[in-house]
């Protein structure tokens, strides 16, 4: 152990504990009061019975200290290796401050702990009436020959078909030969690229798949015709680059969602080389570019997640600046995964369409909030949730009218479905039928695969949407021991689902 990281640790600790001491000026409040204002300090606040009360005290002594306040027995750095010690410790996440006093933290316990419900209903919409989906083609897809899948990226670009495994690898796939290639090779996962329209190409290697304080994430542009160059490096997690002209200067902003760990954040890297913060806070998936206020300077929104889940939007300003705006907030439970900005109306706003079920954190059980919104746009950019669709671990989403009749269709994937009860519910087809009314379809041999990444294309070149599913394997989350059989045993990596639009 070096000697440096020896001494930072002990410096650490000590200013823990002398946090832990440092009170704040006591209030007294009732304990539903207390609980409601500490909780909504940092993100909306979850009411009690979100979460079994089992759950609530296995998650005590993580909370406590991200409260400021150490519980005897409980050290936030065990099991770390030296170098993420040292990063968590220069992050300075559990010393910046103690919101509650010892007394208010064992009062909040005591008050979670007499109103959490032993368990929570998971509940489902009354009767599922699941149709098979006749209106696409299942066709599986082997990229190799080794069980198990690990793909980190799903893009097709240009009639091609691009994606990335958790070694580093970064391929294409010929649908017409069933042949894949190598096309980079990297040291770490990709799961981002885009191709601009100048040819470049702009790969996000994330560093680490699994949650760390360590900057390893980095940031490649390969132009047309030459070696692939640096643009950016120490990037926390990244998991999602947007590269577009926002401003109108001619040159390329690369706007990034370092999702992070216990922090993290959303940065711009400017046409002149500089780095922006625009966002300070950890949890970033995915931006987008639409002009929100509808004043023709290009905006962002972007999901959010890790604690204050929220759209954002950042309005460009006549400077070139951009101010933030919540366009929709949720409790720190609902797991936010995905978003798609869609006309769903048809009255020329862009609606949300999100998904919420991220389950691999140290709460995991089936939570009945999970599942996709639809939230409507006023038309002056305010939002409200108008169709909620219940589905446990909703990860993904595509949104398009695949039928082409004039409706937004949604494809759904559950990373984390309740396998017990609705294990064919790890994807999910909803035909719009109109006034909120979905048909709900389902495909065979839904078990073959741990369902991850989605996308979608004219892939088959006939005019009509087709949807690509992804499998990922990895385990974070309970898993039946059939499933993990069936994954390692038949080796689907893909599914293609083929419009039949054209095809009757």
């Amino acid at each position: 152990m070096k000697t440096y990281s020896r001494f930072f640790l002990l410096i650490f600790l000590f200013l823990f504990f002398i946090s832990c001491n440092q009170k704040p000026n006591p209030v007294v409040l009732s304990s539903k009061d207390l609980f409601a204002q500490k909780c909504a300090l940092c993100h909306v606040a979850p009411t009690v019975d979100v979460l079994p009360k089992h759950l609530w005290t296995k998650f005590f002594p993580e909370l406590g200290a991200k409260m400021g306040v150490l519980e005897s027995g409980y050290n936030p750095l065990k099991g770390m290796n030296i170098n993420e010690i040292d990063a968590v410790i220069e992050s300075e996440y559990y010393t910046r401050n103690q919101i509650v006093t010892n007394e208010q933290w064992t009062q909040l316990k005591e008050y979670i702990i007499q109103n959490a419900p032993d368990k929570i209903d998971n509940y489902q919409r009354s009767e599922h009436q699941f149709n098979n989906l006749d209106a696409f083609k299942p066709k599986k897809i082997n990229l190799d020959n080794n069980p198990g899948t690990f793909i980190t990226l799903l893009s097709f670009q240009n009639d091609v078909l691009y994606y990335a495994d958790l070694f580093g690898g970064f391929y294409t796939y010929d649908f017409k030969s069933n042949q894949s290639s190598e096309y980079k090779r990297f040291e770490n996962a990709i799961v981002w690229y885009q191709q601009l329209k100048n040819g470049d190409e702009i790969f996000t290697e994330i560093g680490k798949l699994d949650p760390t304080e360590q900057k390893l994430g980095k940031l490649w542009i390969q132009k047309e015709n030459q070696e692939i160059e640096l643009i950016a490096n120490e990037l926390h997690r990244p998991v999602h680059t947007l590269s577009q002209d926002i401003n109108k200067d001619g040159s390329i902003e690369h706007t990034i969602s370092e999702f992070g760990h216990l922090t993290g954040s959303i940065s711009q890297i400017t046409s002149n080389g500089t780095s922006d913060l625009l966002w300070p806070n950890p949890g970033a998936i995915q931006t987008q570019m639409h002009d929100i206020n509808k004043d023709g300077l290009m905006d962002l929104v972007s999901l959010v997640a890790q604690g204050d889940e929220a759209i954002v939007s950042f309005i460009q300003q006549k400077n070139g600046d951009f101010k933030p705006e919540y366009l929709m907030r949720y409790p720190p439970n609902y797991g936010s995964s995905w978003f798609e900005m869609k006309d769903f109306e048809g009255d020329g706003d862009l609606d949300l369409i999100t998904a919420n079920g991220d389950n691999a954190d140290l709460t995991y059980t089936q939570k009945p909030y999970h599942g996709m919104r639809i939230s409507l746009n006023d038309g002056d950019g305010n939002f409200e949730e108008a169709f909620f669709y219940q589905l446990n671990g909703a990860t993904r989403l595509v949104a398009e009218d695949f039928d082409q009749d004039n409706d937004i269709d949604i494809a759904l994937v559950s990373t984390f479905p309740d396998y017990e009860n609705y294990p064919e519910m790890a994807f999910i087809y909803l035909e719009n039928l109109g006034d909120f009314n979905f048909k709900e379809n389902i495909i065979e041999d839904v078990n073959l695969g741990r369902w991850f990444l989605l996308d979608k294309g004219d892939i088959d070149n006939d005019g009509d949407i087709d949807i690509l599913i992804s499998s990922f394997t990895y385990t974070f989350s309970p898993v039946p021991d059939e499933f993990q059989k069936a994954w390692e045993e038949n080796n689907v990596d893909l599914i293609l689902l083929e419009n039949n639009l054209f095809n009757y």
